[in-house]
C-alpha cells in the first residue's frame, strides 16, 4: 500500500511539472502582441496622415471633406496607407464622412491592435482620438438630449421663422463632449448629433443619434467586438500536442492507483 502511494505521488509532481513546462510555451506572445507597441503606433501616424489629407482637401474644396478616402488619392496621399498589423488597407471600410456639418471619423477595422482596455484605433475631426470600447458611452441620455434640444430649435423658428446659426445651450453626450450643431444656409433645415464615434460599441455609426427637422435619426455599424493582442494569441496558440496525451495517461494511471488501494481497503475490512 505504501509503495503505491508513494507512486502515485510521484505520478502527481510529474504531471505538475510537465503542465509547468507547458506553460512558457503557452505565455509565449504572438508576432503581433510581441510588436504590437511598434505596430500601433506605426497605424496612429496612418490615421493622422489621412486625417491631414482630410483637412487639405477641405482647404481646396471650400471647407467640404471628401465622401471617401478614395478622394485623397493620388493628389492628397499617393495611396491610401496599409495598417501593418493588419497588412491591408484597414481604413476605408469603416470611416465615415458627414457634411452637415463637415467632419469625419477614420477607423482602423483590425481588432488585435495592442490596447488595454482592447479597443479600434479611432480618430476624429471633432475629438481627437477616440476609445469608443473602453468608454461605452451609453446613447440612451444622448438621445434624451437632442430630443430636448430639436424641441427648442423648433420653438425658437416658430418665432423667428428660421433655425438659428448657433444653437443655444448645446446639451453634451454621454461621452462627455458637446452634440456638434450645423444649419444649412437660410436656417431651413438643421442636424444636432453626437460628435464621433462614441456609441461604436453600441453597434450605432459615427455622428449617431442625431436629430433635425424630422426628429431623431440613427445609422446602425454592428461592428466585432475589438479582441486586444492577448485574445488574439491564446486564441491562435495550440497547446504542445504531447501535453494531452501525457495529461491522460497521468489521470487513468491515478484512478487506478485508488482503484487498487480502495480494493485493498475492502480485503481488511472483510
Amino acid at each position: 500500500m505504501r509503495k503505491g502511494i508513494r507512486l502515485g505521488l510521484g505520478l502527481i509532481v510529474l504531471l505538475a511539472l510537465a503542465t509547468g513546462s507547458a506553460f512558457p510555451a503557452i505565455a509565449q506572445p504572438s508576432p503581433v502582441a510581441a510588436a504590437g507597441g511598434q505596430l500601433e503606433s506605426e497605424c496612429r501616424n496612418n490615421l493622422s496622415t489621412l486625417l491631414r489629407a482630410c483637412q487639405q482637401y477641405a482647404q481646396k474644396h471650400d471647407g467640404d471633406y471628401p465622401d471617401s478616402l478614395d478622394q485623397l488619392t493620388p493628389e492628397f496621399v499617393k495611396s491610401i496607407p496599409v495598417c501593418p498589423a493588419a497588412g491591408r488597407d484597414s481604413y476605408s471600410a469603416l470611416s465615415c464622412f458627414d457634411h452637415h456639418p463637415e467632419r469625419v471619423v477614420l477607423i482602423c477595422s483590425f481588432r488585435e491592435h495592442s490596447l488595454f482596455p482592447a479597443d479600434y484605433l479611432v480618430l476624429s475631426s471633432e475629438r481627437a482620438w477616440e476609445t469608443p470600447y473602453a468608454q461605452a458611452a451609453d446613447p440612451t441620455e444622448c438621445r434624451r438630449n437632442l430630443v430636448s434640444l430639436g424641441q427648442r430649435l423648433e420653438q425658437i423658428k416658430e418665432k423667428e421663422g428660421r433655425y438659428p446659426d448657433h444653437a443655444p445651450q448645446l446639451p453634451r453626450c454621454s461621452c462627455g463632449a458637446s452634440v456638434s450643431y450645423g444649419v444649412t444656409t437660410g436656417g431651413t433645415s438643421f442636424t444636432a448629433a453626437c460628435p464621433g464615434a462614441a456609441h461604436l460599441a453600441h453597434a450605432l455609426a459615427p455622428f449617431s443619434p442625431a436629430v433635425g427637422p424630422a426628429g431623431l435619426t440613427e445609422s446602425s455599424m454592428p461592428v466585432n467586438p475589438p479582441l486586444g493582442p492577448q485574445a488574439e494569441a491564446a486564441a491562435s496558440r495550440p497547446l504542445p500536442g504531447w501535453m494531452m496525451p501525457a495529461t491522460l495517461v497521468a489521470v487513468l494511471c491515478l484512478v487506478g492507483l485508488a482503484a487498487q488501494g480502495y480494493r485493498h481497503h475492502r480485503r481488511r475490512l472483510d
